[in-house]
């Protein structure tokens, strides 16, 4: 459980550090609902049409959600995604009643009704596993919810595929995802340090450090967060001594928050406890008792 609490406490301090404001990504919480182009329509010969189309299945869906019937909302939106069944994944028609479905998670979620809003992350991540995804702007705010939520009850494996999926959605690498995509690397990342898969941790280190470097350079409080997580792979590699050298930075640095120091000094600390250096983090702590009494 330890290392859930310092997952969850990372994260949120590096993330909140971003800046870059994560509102245009909740802003699908007011159900905007997309029209497929025209064009799109027109595609569909009488010989693929099912009796219901999905696109009137999804005016059912769209009609029943602002009717407040959420159940009759739930069930068009399937059967709409159902009735694109025999289009290519890559159909637009495909992804807008993914994304339809994926609104309604989103709602699910935030309105705390889990098991309904479970049921529907199922359903996309069993289609984005046929290679028929939604976009990441849409789908992905759902998915990366649950897989947190995994996370946190350390279902790690259950977690790691569905962040895994949710950054094969449509459109992930577009400027405007980039916040939620760090936010599912950086989540992803401390699973995989949790989870002692050290490799693929240092990958995905080395992807966000790419970014934050190239958005914010490397004299950045961002930056020096980052350091936080090299020094706990750093120790998983058995190179204490550069951890060691590592945290101090990040315990030195004028451009870290009190809130990165508190929290490099609490792994710092107990990685010594861990390597039965104790006398060793008695020191540290009583040279940074400032910073220990903020956590």
């Amino acid at each position: 459980m330890k290392g859930t609490k310092q997952r969850a406490g990372v994260r949120a301090i590096y993330i909140a550090l971003l800046i870059l404001v994560l509102g245009s990504a909740c802003r699908h919480m007011r159900f905007p609902e997309p029209t497929a182009p025209k064009e799109a329509e027109t595609k569909q010969t009488p010989a693929e049409a099912p009796t219901e189309s999905w696109s009137e299945l999804a005016a059912q869906g769209r009609a029943a959600f602002r009717a407040n019937d959420l159940p009759e909302s739930e069930r068009a939106y399937i059967a709409s995604l159902d009735a694109t069944s025999k289009f290519e994944s890559s159909d637009v028609r495909v992804t807008t009643a993914i994304d339809n479905l994926a609104r309604l998670a989103s709602y699910y979620q935030g309105t705390d009704e889990r098991e309904k809003a479970q049921a529907l992350v199922k359903i996309l991540a069993e289609n984005a596993q046929e290679g028929r995804k939604g976009d990441f702007e849409t789908a992905g705010l759902p998915m990366t919810a649950e897989a947190e939520r995994l996370a946190e009850d350390e279902d790690f494996e259950s977690a790691t595929d569905l962040y895994t999926l949710s950054l094969s959605l449509i459109g992930v690498g577009k400027r405007i995802n980039r916040p939620a995509r760090i936010a599912a690397q950086w989540d992803l990342m401390q699973i995989y340090i949790d989870t002692s898969q050290i490799a693929k941790a240092e990958t995905e280190l080395n992807s966000i450090q790419e970014e934050i470097l190239e958005r914010f350079g490397p004299d950045s409080t961002q930056s020096v967060g980052l350091l936080i997580p090299t020094a706990q792979i750093q120790i998983a590699n058995g190179q204490t001594g550069v951890a060691e050298e590592t945290y101090r930075k990040v315990l030195e640095s004028d451009l870290a928050s009190s809130e990165q120091q508190a929290l490099a000094l609490q792994l710092y600390t107990e990685a010594l406890e861990g390597l039965d250096r104790k006398e060793d983090a008695a020191r540290l702590k009583a040279e940074f008792k400032t910073l220990g009494e903020t956590q």
